[in-house]
């Protein structure tokens, strides 16, 4: 067996078997052979189904075998045993493990501390005198004095 390969607590994934016709073998592996879950950890989505095989095998021939199931959500070792069937439920073959170990979910990164600078200029203005309002007679109507006067 091969330790369980590491999976974040909760997450999804799949196992893939490739399993083989054994070379000696006189038989032929019917199309609607199976395999499913027969001991062990009852994972979310592996546990109550069965995969079918996609084809006939005649010997020497391969096929692979899916399974998508949830790692369990506390952090362990954990083992599911599954098994091969004739389309009438008789088993078959050796028997195929799914080893998996629960780790804790990585926490998502924290973001930089961020340093805002904000920098205010005072601008400081000497006010301009008006020149005063011309004594001519060409401005000499209240208008004509207020455009003077910025009004």
């Amino acid at each position: 067996r091969i330790p369980g390969t590491e999976v974040p607590v909760g997450e999804w994934f799949t196992k893939t078997w490739r399993i083989g016709n054994p070379p000696n073998s006189d038989k032929e592996w019917p199309a609607d052979c199976y395999m499913k879950w027969i001991h062990g950890t009852e994972l979310e989505g592996a546990f109550d189904v069965q995969i079918v095989c996609p084809a006939k095998l005649a010997p020497r021939q391969t096929a692979d075998f899916s399974v998508r199931a949830r790692c369990p959500s506390t952090p362990g070792s954990y083992e599911a045993i599954f098994r091969l069937f004739t389309p009438d439920d008789r088993p078959f073959g050796p028997r195929q493990f799914l080893s998996v170990t629960a780790v804790p979910a990585p926490r998502a990164p924290v973001p930089a501390a961020t340093t805002t600078t904000t920098t205010t200029t005072a601008t400081t203005t000497t006010p301009t005198p008006i020149a005063s309002p011309s004594t001519s007679s060409e401005a000499t109507s209240s208008e004509e004095k207020g455009k003077q006067w910025g009004w």
